[in-house]
C-alpha cells in the first residue's frame, strides 16, 4: 500500500474530531468513522478495495478475526511502517466494510425471521380450522367424505407464506376429499409447525451472532479511533 503517511495524517486529523469515543453509542461511533472512511477512500491504491472487501467478508462471517486481519494488512503495507500506522488504516477499512456486510446480513435474516413467523401463524390458524372440521366429523372412518368448507384458498395462502419464508418446506394444495385426508393434513401441519419453530429459533440465534460480531468489530473501530486521537494529541503537545 502506498501513501501510508498521507493516510495516517488524515486519520489522525479526523481522530481529533472523533475523540476517544468514550461513552459514544455504536451508531455515533459508526457515523463518525464513516466520515473518516469517505475522506480516506480516494487515497486507496487500485485493486486494494477488492482485497478489503474479501477480508471484510471473512471477518463478518467469523472465518477471520481482528488479529488475522492485522496480520494480513501488514503484508499489504509497503515501505517503512515501524509504528504499524499503515496496518491500522487498512484494518480500519476492513472493519468498516465488515460492519456493512453484517448490517446487510442482519436485515436479510430479520426479514426471513418475520416471514417464518408469519408462516408459522398461518400454520397455527389452519391447524385450528382442521381440528374444528375433525371435531365436526368425529366418529367417521378415514374413507368417509368430510363435511367441511373449501381448503384451497387457505392452503394457497399458506403455500405463499412458506415460499416467502425461503425455507425448504412446501405444501401441496389440494382439497381434502375424505376424513382420512383431513387427518393426514393435520399431521403434516403439526410437523410443519415444529419445523418452522426450530427454524425460527435458529434464525434468532443467527441474528444474535450478527449483532455480537458487529459489536466486537465496532469496539475495535473505536479503539483505532481512540489511538488516532491520542497519537494526534501527543504530536500537538510535542509541537508546543
Amino acid at each position: 500500500m502506498r501513501l501510508t503517511s498521507t493516510l495516517l495524517a488524515l486519520l489522525l486529523i479526523a481522530g481529533t474530531a472523533i475523540l476517544a469515543s468514550c461513552g459514544a453509542s455504536n451508531a455515533e461511533i459508526l457515523s463518525q468513522a464513516r466520515s473518516v472512511e469517505v475522506s480516506l477512500m480516494r487515497y486507496l491504491p487500485t485493486g486494494m478495495v477488492d482485497w478489503i472487501h474479501a477480508e471484510a467478508g471473512d471477518l463478518a462471517s467469523g472465518r477471520s478475526n481482528e488479529e488475522i486481519v492485522r496480520q494480513q494488512a501488514a503484508g499489504h503495507v509497503t515501505g517503512e511502517d515501524p509504528d504499524g500506522y499503515g496496518t491500522e488504516v487498512l484494518t480500519f477499512f476492513v472493519m468498516m466494510d465488515a460492519v456493512r456486510i453484517l448490517d446487510k446480513g442482519f436485515v436479510n435474516n430479520q426479514k426471513r425471521t418475520e416471514a417464518i413467523g408469519k408462516a408459522k401463524a398461518g400454520i397455527d390458524g389452519l391447524i385450528g380450522t382442521v381440528n374444528g372440521d375433525l371435531s365436526n366429523n368425529s366418529g367417521k372412518d378415514d374413507s368417509d367424505p368430510c363435511a367441511c368448507g373449501s381448503y384451497e384458498p387457505l392452503l394457497n395462502e399458506l403455500a405463499s407464506s412458506l415460499r416467502q419464508s425461503e425455507t425448504w418446506i412446501t405444501l401441496s394444495v389440494r382439497e381434502p376429499l375424505d376424513v382420512g385426508d383431513l387427518r393426514a393434513l393435520i399431521r403434516d401441519l403439526e410437523h410443519m409447525k415444529d419445523t418452522m419453530g426450530e427454524l425460527g429459533e435458529m434464525n434468532q440465534l443467527r441474528l444474535q451472532a450478527y449483532d455480537d460480531r458487529r459489536s466486537q468489530i465496532i469496539n475495535a473501530i473505536s479503539r483505532i479511533q481512540k489511538k488516532a486521537s491520542e497519537t494526534n494529541s501527543s504530536i500537538i503537545q510535542n509541537m508546543k
